[in-house]
């Protein structure tokens, strides 16, 4: 008789109803930011029958990641929304029709004293014709600009200049443009068709929340472009 090759699976690990309920308990004696911390990103999905990996999880949950318990597919976004929105102000959220606009940030320079909006700034979201995805999509957007005003200072003064930001002297143009194929990939569009479109798009403040909106949304794709996406988790720990 021929000898087969024995292959490990590619099968995710999927824990059964009672199983569920132990690991749940493991995870959620883990302190509760760091549990956020933890659903914020998604490693190794431990495979089935991979005892070891199994073993490792329970002395750490930071170590893999098992489908159900710490990576949750249809709640993964709004528990990132949730915790960034916290994070970054908890600037007043306003989804409904809103004539005249996809999505914007509003806030008054210095804090302001309108009741209207606080001084946290005020996010405001068109939902009409839109899934609830499309939704958060949008709030991811508008929650960088939030972030950027809040957390690093002044929303008329960019920050994250990406043409100095150069983390290779020899190369003066490799952050920028590693943002730029990143801004692409996450919503493409012609630079030659709508050149005042590109204008808007190239401003460093909109770069910047189009790649965080990235980050909560598709990470993988950020990852592609490793000079800022580096620069910006030594920095911001919790994402």
């Amino acid at each position: 008789m021929a000898r087969t090759k024995k292959t490990k699976s590619n099968e995710e690990y999927t824990p059964n109803k009672e199983d569920k309920k132990k690991l749940l308990r493991i995870f959620h004696s883990m302190p509760r930011d760091v549990q956020h911390k933890d659903l914020l990103t998604t490693k190794r999905v431990i495979k089935k029958g991979n005892k070891k990996q199994l073993d490792e999880w329970k002395n750490n949950p930071k170590a893999y990641d098992i489908r159900g318990i710490d990576t949750q597919p249809e709640e993964l976004l709004k528990r990132r929304l949730d915790y960034v929105t916290n994070y970054a102000g908890n600037p007043k959220i306003d989804i409904r029709e809103h004539k005249g606009i996809e999505g914007e940030y509003e806030y008054y320079p210095g804090g302001g004293k309108s009741k209207k909006v606080p001084k946290q700034g005020i996010i405001r979201i068109n939902n009409k014709g839109r899934s609830e995805k499309e939704v958060d999509i949008l709030l991811s957007h508008e929650l960088g600009h939030a972030f950027h005003r809040n957390v690093k200072g002044n929303l008329d003064e960019d920050y994250y200049n990406f043409k100095k930001m150069q983390p290779n002297p020899h190369n003066k143009k490799q952050l920028y443009n590693e943002i730029l194929a990143i801004d692409n990939r996450i919503v493409p569009y012609n630079k030659k068709k709508d050149k005042d479109f590109t204008q808007y798009r190239n401003q460093d403040k909109e770069l910047f929340a189009n790649f965080f909106r990235g980050l909560l949304t598709n990470k993988n794709t950020i990852k592609k472009g490793k000079s800022f996406y580096n620069i910006f988790k030594m920095k911001i720990k919790i994402l």
